[in-house]
């Protein structure tokens, strides 16, 4: 139950073991460890018999609570201060033995006490007192022997410490919770010099834990310039934050979000710096290694934009800039015109109005499946095959049949199936014959300029339609045969156009697209082709068209 200390004159003696349940405190009141042995005398308050007026006067004026026993432990008198942590009247607690309001005393404490008093030691007491209603406050006590009146009695001044255990316990859960904290926290002076660190600190800097150097932040700055910033803040009395890279004492690096506060005394004079680091080295790295992936990113999809510019650039330049020009025969001529409009940077639509003789010229307008960078290059071979194949374009079933082998032998090893449609016509300026040939391609319309009458093309079944170039190997096409006339404009379009739908799931080709030519009589070529264009993007409601558009008319007048 003591404990001796050995380097000063004072036994401290400890019997709060815990703080007890009502439960247990009514227990131990109903039955003391101890009892000590009833007085001799009976016991009346001893205040006018002890000490005289003066000792009574400094009694009652005392700031902690005075109790004087007799050598037994009798309560002989108490001060008004000791009355009320009580709660006692005078007349209550004199005759009580301090072991009754002393929890866990008993009578090996009066002896321990007697007994460290004959050498003169003072004795400290931490103890738990009862109040008259048997609640319990914490307390600390020293007893000290006086000789009054020329008889000897034991004082002890008790103090109530419940505001400061109070305060005790919230110091050791902070001081607990920053040494178990994860963040990196330490105490520093005004010049950075660290007096104080948690576990998470000292791991963060490298530290062995026998360290017991007072190092300077500005040891661990990569960056030292930024320390000044941050002791000027704390001269201000400002908050600092931010992140720092920094270096432990192996000089790895490391990075940190650091949060630095001015640590102000009792007196309101700024002393020095809380800083709390939180090692944010992963996440940066992730970061770090993000930024490096969107530059990459960013290098190649500026790349791929130069590629597409230049692959639009190369695909325009594909495109037909002039169109034959054939000299009258018998005062007849032939007009051409077109529109294109690809969905992205480059389109998997593209035409073609070449010479095949003196009096002959070919249509070819083609649409490979998909759009962008992929159905640019299929446009681009089979732009070079129209050419190696220029021989056979006099008879469109000959010519498409050769350019279907043809385009087959170079795609055929790829994973994916890629197709394109085609529509391929000769037109004869003298006679006006026109000999034509569709794969999968949307039949062509013809606009009769003096009835306004809009009609398809005829392409017999199994004559001049045939599929797509690229599905199958040896097909064999043939051509059908025409007389284009004078008041007859034909129009060949892709499915660009033909396949805007409107809010009600209908189809621009259904009725709308004739409707709109059979209004347009009267129109130059190029302007009824660009209205059909903007009418198809009208009736869909888009802004922009979900498929490339590519329309190439001709007429003969």
């Amino acid at each position: 139950m003591s404990e001796r200390d050995d380097f000063s004159t004072t036994m401290r003696i400890d019997i709060t073991a815990h703080m007890p349940e009502t439960s247990e405190l009514q227990a131990s009141r109903r039955s003391p460890p101890v009892r000590l042995m009833p007085a001799k005398t009976p016991v009346k308050s001893e205040t006018q018999l002890i000490g005289g007026k003066d000792f009574h006067e400094l009694l009652q004026n005392l700031y902690d609570g005075a109790i004087i026993t007799r050598l037994d432990g009798t309560i002989a008198n108490a001060n008004v201060r000791a009355l009320c942590f009580f709660n006692f009247s005078k007349s209550e607690i004199c005759g009580k033995r301090i072991n009754e309001i002393i929890l866990g005393a008993d009578s090996a404490l009066l002896t321990t006490i007697m007994e460290n008093l004959k050498n003169n030691q003072f004795t400290l007491i931490q103890a738990f007192c009862i109040r008259k209603d048997e609640s319990v406050f914490p307390a600390e006590i020293s007893v000290n022997r006086l000789h009054l009146s020329n008889a000897d009695y034991l004082s002890f001044f008790v103090r109530d410490i419940t505001l400061r255990r109070e305060a005790e316990d919230q110091l050791r859960t902070g001081y607990n919770a920053i040494q178990n904290s994860a963040n990196g926290i330490a105490i520093a002076d005004l010049n950075a010099n660290m007096v104080y660190y948690n576990f998470s600190m000292r791991s963060l800097l490298g530290l062995q834990d026998g360290d017991t150097v007072k190092h300077n932040l500005r040891e661990y700055m990569e960056e030292e310039s930024i320390l000044d910033d941050l002791i000027s803040a704390i001269n201000r009395r400002e908050c600092w934050r931010g992140e720092l890279k920094m270096r432990r004492q192996n000089q790895t690096r490391f990075y940190v979000n650091t949060s630095v506060a001015p640590n102000i005394n009792a007196d309101g004079e700024t002393t020095g710096m809380v800083i709390s680091l939180v090692d944010v080295s992963e996440q940066k790295a992730a970061q770090e290694q993000l930024e490096h992936y969107a530059r990459e990113l960013s290098d190649r999809n500026r790349q791929m934009e130069d590629d597409l510019l230049m692959a639009r650039e190369i695909q325009e330049a594909l495109l037909p800039r002039e169109y034959p020009v054939f000299a009258p025969v018998s005062g007849r001529q032939i007009q051409f015109a077109h529109v294109y409009f690809p969905s992205g940077e480059v389109g998997g639509d593209f035409f073609n109005v070449f010479r095949v003789s003196e009096h002959e010229v070919g249509l070819f307008v083609c649409d490979v499946m998909g759009h962008g960078m992929r159905a640019a290059l299929v446009v681009a071979t089979i732009r070079g095959l129209i050419e190696q194949l220029s021989a056979q374009a006099s008879d469109p079933g000959v010519f498409l049949t050769h350019l279907n082998n043809a385009y087959n032998g170079i795609f055929e090893k790829m994973k994916d199936v890629t197709f394109a449609t085609v529509f391929y016509g000769m037109v004869n300026v003298v006679t006006g014959e026109m000999r034509y040939v569709s794969a999968g391609h949307p039949p062509p319309v013809l606009l009769n300029e003096n009835t306004g009458d809009v009609t398809d093309l005829d392409i017999v079944e199994n004559a001049a339609k045939g599929p797509a170039i690229g599905l199958f190997d040896q097909v064999v096409f043939h051509h059908a045969t025409r007389t284009l006339r004078p008041d007859e404009l034909l129009v060949i379009y892709t499915d660009g156009l033909s396949e805007e739908v409107n809010l009600a799931n209908e189809y621009y080709e259904n009725k709308r697209m004739k409707e709109f030519l059979s209004s347009q009589t009267g129109q130059e070529p190029q302007e009824i082709l660009r209205g059909l264009a903007k009418d198809a993007l009208v009736f869909s409601g888009n802004r922009e068209y979900a498929d490339d558009v590519c329309l190439v008319s001709v007429k003969l007048s």
